[in-house]
């Protein structure tokens, strides 16, 4: 980010600096700190400065004034004609690092938030087949149920859990005694165990303090661990909570013996730039591991989720398709391939596969997928304007800014009213049929009239027709 900014130009820089009027000119410090801002504003004064310095240091020497200043310009202007001589910068503002190439972990709540959505129900058969399609693709984590909702959601949690299934397995539970109570006996090696995080929810619907919260989460957090969980604190609503009570929810966590906190924005409100401070806070005041859960309510799950990433949160929520309540969670698809491609972040997560999941996920929650969605709706793909299809034929590079075999997908080219003749010639080449490029003009005007008449892409049996 700061590249963007244009911190890291070595021209036309512009740097604010200091205000030197309260010293005197003869002020060794205020001499030296403006010149050198000087300096680094406009590297074309360095022969303008070296031989001021050069001057200087003579004046000084000669009239034996401050041997101390004489010194200092004496060896800034020798710098400065080295760097004349070897034409070398003086002054250089190192680029920022890349983002290192860190494992990001998925915990995927599909399962969970996913099935949280209005109206949406897993049978038992669709809960194990999604399960075992993510854990094939490489999610290391899954969020599977909520033991507190009776016994049938904890016959299917342990279902899940006789799998067998390499990812490590999750269940959510409020941060209540007897919601900890269910979780036992499940097979199930981690709970996230949810607390309110915001002055709104603490008050207007628990009815409590902050204290409260913040003993809750000791005795909570304690007893789990006594059980053999590994713990994460959910921070509900952590998106409208006080930053230095977040950071002392993290401390209360960790001294009870909590691994992970979770920063959920519960009710979607935020925005990329926000999360990224609020999770760099967070990450210079807690050793925990940090989960980012976003909402995507204004649009921005997905962007808020890589902004945690690279603010230093080290797991972070998804579902499939992005699944979850009211507008969606943060889609699991999105988020590997944005981390990948963007950042360089593994997450050992492959979606060659991923197709057969996304149907699978959209057949069992009756949540349509919209055919211009993201990496996965039916037309993300296609191509019919005559200067891209054009220009794919040659090269896919030339429109081609995420590669469909990334999610198991390939390029397709239909016709249209915005085809060209290139289009048409490679529609025909598919059915076996050569056509030169004053045909394909004839058969051009077919396809528009065709298109405009229907409303659709010509099939093959129309396409032959048109000879």
């Amino acid at each position: 980010m700061p590249e963007r900014l244009g911190l890291a130009k070595q021209s036309n820089r512009r740097v604010v600096f200091a205000d030197f009027r309260a010293g005197r000119p003869e002020n060794l410090y205020a001499k030296i700190a403006t010149r050198l801002a000087v300096f680094i504003a406009n590297p074309h004064f360095v022969s303008f400065l070296t031989i001021t310095n050069l001057t200087t240091a003579i004046v000084c020497f000669g009239f034996k004034q401050n041997p101390l200043q004489a010194s200092i310009f004496l060896a800034l202007s020798i710098w400065q004609a080295f760097c004349i001589i070897t034409s070398k910068p003086c002054f250089t503002i190192a680029k920022p690092m890349n983002p290192p190439n860190r494992q990001i972990i998925i915990d995927d709540t599909t399962l969970r938030d996913g099935e949280q959505s209005a109206g949406v129900v897993f049978s038992l058969e669709e809960k194990l087949a999604i399960a075992t399609q993510l854990s094939a693709l490489g999610v290391p984590e899954l969020e599977i149920g909520i033991p507190a909702m009776g016994v049938v959601e904890r016959e299917e949690i342990q279902a899940i859990a006789s799998l067998g299934l390499p990812s490590q397995l999750l269940v959510w539970s409020r941060m209540r005694h007897d919601d900890l109570q269910a979780c036992v006996g499940l097979d199930v090696q981690k709970v996230d165990l949810s607390i309110s995080a915001s002055d709104q929810h603490i008050q207007h619907k628990l009815k409590q303090s902050r204290a409260w919260v913040l003993q809750t989460i000791n005795t909570l957090v304690s007893k789990a661990t006594d059980l053999g969980f590994e713990v994460c604190v959910g921070m509900e609503d952590a998106s409208r909570a006080d930053a230095d009570f977040l950071v002392q929810m993290a401390e209360a966590a960790q001294w009870a013996g909590a691994t992970r906190i979770r920063f959920a924005d519960t009710v979607g409100i935020m925005e990329p730039f926000g999360v990224f401070a609020a999770i760099k806070q967070l990450r210079a005041a807690t050793d925990l591991d940090i989960e980012m859960h976003a909402h995507d309510d204004l649009g921005l799950a997905t962007a808020n989720t890589l902004a945690a990433a690279l603010a230093g949160a080290t797991h972070v929520n998804t579902t499939v398709n992005g699944l979850g309540e009211r507008a969606g969670n943060a889609a699991l698809e999105e988020v590997v391939v944005g981390l990948q491609q963007l950042y360089g972040f593994d997450t050992g997560v492959l979606l060659g596969d991923f197709p057969a999941l996304s149907a699978l996920v959209a057949n069992a929650s009756g949540d349509a997928i919209g055919s211009r969605k993201s990496l996965v709706g039916a037309n993300v793909f296609s191509h019919e304007a005559g200067i891209h299809v054009d220009g794919l034929l040659k090269d896919p590079n030339n429109y081609q800014g995420v590669d469909p075999a990334i999610v198991g997908r390939h390029h397709q080219l239909v016709l249209g009213k915005h085809s060209g003749t290139q289009g048409v010639i490679h529609a025909y080449q598919q059915l076996g049929i050569h056509v030169n490029r004053q045909q394909a003009q004839g058969l051009l005007a077919k396809v528009w009239r065709f298109v405009c008449e229907h409303k659709h892409t010509p099939d093959a049996l129309s396409l032959k027709g048109f000879l």
